[in-house]
């Protein structure tokens, strides 16, 4: 096993500064900030079963890890051109207006202005705004792996886990599948049966409206904390089961040896999140999820 406990200073953070149109586009990538990384890792092998006939060795690692951005270029606190990127806080950070919910006397949705208090036409949300859920990011608090291999005679079977714990993301094709009146494509039948429809109605879905924006109240679907989901997640991300033929078995043959395989990989991943994939660090928006696989073979040597 190992244990290391780390604190390491990044300069010259390649980030991205925007500039003015007149040169045909709209930002530079330039060595703009610094960056504090402290964690700690922990792996541990150990030999559970080792008898002649049959093995079993397992492992588990855990990375926690945080990160804060310590200094911008010109004395910004905030990098301009994008929010997540501010000095005392994580990569990643996530500042989205915070959703308060729907009005159960009207349906219509609300947020919380700069102040804390229900409006429904919030405007766009500052570092030092108010925050009832907090400004969450998208870097996980920990991750890692676990793995067991189990080896009778000659059938060897290794089963590996991995996860990744306290990541946010939003989800922006949950965005796109909620949104009710204003267009005519597919959405999430869950939205719809959810949505208000009576005066008490308790729900985090606002009614139905055409053209989604009613007077005098933002859409439901803006951008805001309602599409932040917690990602977290573990998976099955491989098995593979192998069979080393027994040698009396290839005399005459001129083989060596020969070994069955099976491979499956990406096989069920337990998670909250509703987007196609928390592995995923992004909107999740048109992406294609991991696949599953399954492979099957033999390995013969001469």
């Amino acid at each position: 096993g190992a244990i290391e406990v780390y604190k390491r200073k990044s300069k010259d953070l390649l980030l991205s500064k925007p500039v003015i149109w007149a040169g045909g586009y709209s930002s530079i990538t330039q060595n703009l900030g610094e960056l504090s990384n402290s964690g700690f890792e922990f792996e541990i092998n150990a030999r559970i079963v080792d008898r002649e006939d049959f093995e079993w060795h397992s492992s588990f690692n855990i990375t926690l890890q945080k990160n804060e951005v310590t200094k911008l270029y010109d004395g910004h606190t905030v990098l301009p051109g994008d929010e997540s990127i501010r000095v005392g806080y994580s990569l990643q950070t996530h500042v989205y207006t915070q959703y308060a919910g729907v009005n159960p006397a009207t349906g219509k949705a609300f947020w919380y202005d700069a102040s804390g208090n229900p409006t429904y036409t919030p405007s766009a949300m500052k570092g030092e705004d108010y925050a009832p859920y907090g400004l969450p990011n998208g870097m996980p608090k920990c991750f890692g792996g676990f793995n067991n291999k189990f080896s009778y005679k000659g059938l060897t079977l290794d089963i590996f886990f991995q996860y990744d714990y306290g990541r946010v993301l939003y989800d922006n094709m949950t965005r796109n599948l909620s949104r009710k009146g204003d267009g005519n494509f597919n959405t999430l039948q869950w939205f719809y049966d959810n949505r208000w429809t009576e005066v008490g109605q308790i729900t985090s879905v606002p009614r139905s409206f055409d053209g989604a924006a009613e007077v005098g109240s933002s859409r439901g679907d803006i951008n805001s904390s309602r599409y932040l989901q917690d990602a977290s997640y573990i998976r099955l991300k491989n098995i593979s089961l192998s069979y080393d033929i027994p040698k009396r078995y290839l005399k005459g043959l001129n083989i060596s040896y020969a070994t069955l395989k099976f491979q499956a990989s990406n096989i069920f991943t337990i998670t909250k999140f509703t987007g196609h994939d928390p592995e995923y660090n992004s909107a999740n928006t048109g992406i294609i999820p991991l696949m599953k696989s399954v492979n099957m073979g033999i390995s013969i040597g001469f």
